[in-house]
């Protein structure tokens, strides 16, 4: 390595004494002008789904259209023992995360919108128990599938929401902003997904629904 080094400084010394002892000017003898062109249109309102870019499961079938939701995760709390302790992380397999992910290829640069809003969630031996919860999902690290300077400095942004009845934002991007696909992970950093319930809760396995909405509002 040092060898090749050394080389290199030597060939640069002698090429700096050769054009200190012989000046030569380069002079323009022609110009041409090729013609370049691409016409770009918008995606395949039929195609598939993008596979993600983080370690979630798609959509299956896969959603289609210029504006979708390709994958979304659920969150399993797994068991909690009443106690002072009410809070609790989701649980997720070793190499994997939980997180969704948006494509845009409108090519219009409108901005969007992804909400979240979740049901009540039942308990499953007694249907008239209702977990008066809280799920929180923490602002993540947000990624896309094209790495350039520009599609960074126009990106899509995530926020922190605590899901409830209403619909809340999770993620989105400005007018002019977004374009592509983009991938929030909720578990980046070590975040998580997290419930908290109260102390009064009844004894039960809970289930309820989250429902995700795709906007094509700028956020």
């Amino acid at each position: 390595m040092k060898l090749t080094r050394s080389t290199i400084l030597s060939l640069a010394v002698l090429a700096g004494v050769t054009l200190n002892s012989t000046a030569v000017f380069a002079a323009e003898v022609g110009k041409e002008v090729s013609p370049t062109q691409i016409t770009i249109e918008k995606g395949d309102e039929t195609g598939g789904g993008t596979d993600p870019i983080i370690p979630i499961d798609p959509i299956d079938p896969p959603n289609t259209g210029e504006l979708r939701i390709d994958a979304v995760s659920s969150f399993n709390f797994g068991k909690i023992k009443l106690s002072t302790a009410t809070s609790k992380d989701a649980e997720f397999p070793e190499g994997k995360s939980l997180g969704v992910q948006v494509t845009d290829i409108r090519g219009s640069g409108l901005g969007w919108k992804l909400t979240a809003k979740i049901d009540e969630l039942k308990g499953q031996t007694n249907p008239s128990n209702i977990l008066k919860a809280k799920i929180s999902i923490p602002a993540g690290k947000v990624s896309t599938l094209t790495i350039d300077e520009t599609s960074m400095l126009f990106p899509a942004t995530s926020s922190a929401v605590t899901l409830s009845g209403e619909e809340v934002t999770v993620m989105g991007a400005a007018d002019k902003h977004g374009l592509g696909t983009w991938a929030d992970d909720f578990t980046a950093d070590g975040k998580n997904v997290s419930i908290n319930i109260p102390t009064n809760a009844y004894i039960d396995t809970y289930k309820g629904n989250i429902t995700w909405s795709l906007q094509n509002v700028p956020n």
